[in-house]
């Protein structure tokens, strides 16, 4: 079995690993301010969190 502590490490690692990937969503929202490139970028979150592919 793991030691607490390690598992608080395992912990710390992947919280941290979300921030960066949450950081880097947001910058690029922020630095693609066109209607266009949001509106993908919308999509491409949907799609990420599995509501499925629309088909058009």
């Amino acid at each position: 079995m793991n030691t607490p502590k390690a598992v608080a490490v395992k912990r710390k690692r992947g919280d941290d690993a979300l921030k960066k990937l949450k950081f880097r969503r947001e910058k690029r929202v922020r630095t693609d301010l066109s209607d266009r490139s949001v509106e993908v970028f919308r999509l491409a979150k949907t799609y990420d969190e599995g509501s499925g592919r629309q088909e058009g």
